[in-house]
């Protein structure tokens, strides 16, 4: 199965983020994220074959998982050309915790910085393209991260379905 790790913004973060975009929803053509589905990935696995599921929910279950604060912000941007998302600062230390701990696992990690941020929507097609007049939205946020998820991404006709396997409580390293 198609797996990854990732921290869910709360209620209160969705709920601004919702707002934020609302006004781009009505004049953007893209591929919005359903507000269901808004996460920053910390580590994408990939395929992961499903007799090694449960030795990965033991190792993430084990690990000594530091408490970060997830820094959102300042503002609603372009990552490339085909994406519209937040920037999320503040989780390089536990992205590198769960990297370390699901390296055996999946795909081999990837060998660049992390980027934590949240995709917000997508262009459509291969040949399409965010227009930048749809970034500059304030979108500020703060919040303690003290969970973990391991979800499952499913490829449905309209887009990425997402379900949650696990939850981990992160600790004070």
């Amino acid at each position: 199965m198609r797996l990854f790790v990732a921290v869910r913004p709360p209620e209160r973060v969705l709920d601004g983020l919702v707002e934020v975009t609302a006004d781009l929803r009505a004049r953007a053509d893209l591929r919005w994220v359903d507000r269901t589905e808004l996460h920053v990935t910390l580590c994408f696995l990939g395929e992961v074959p499903d007799d090694d599921v449960p030795r990965l929910v033991a190792a993430l279950d084990a690990a000594p998982l530091p408490v970060a604060e997830a820094r959102m912000g300042p503002a609603v941007t372009r990552l490339g050309r085909h994406v519209l998302s937040v920037p999320v600062h503040g989780l390089e230390t536990l992205a590198t915790a769960v990297t370390s701990v699901t390296a055996g696992f999946g795909r081999p990690p990837e060998d660049r910085p992390f980027n934590g941020h949240v995709t917000l929507a997508r262009s459509r097609g291969r040949r399409g393209e965010v227009d930048p007049s749809a970034t500059g939205a304030a979108a500020e946020a703060r919040w303690p991260v003290t969970e973990i998820v391991l979800v499952r991404s499913r490829q449905g006709q309209d887009g990425h379905h997402h379900d949650e396997i696990r939850a981990f409580r992160a600790l004070e390293a």
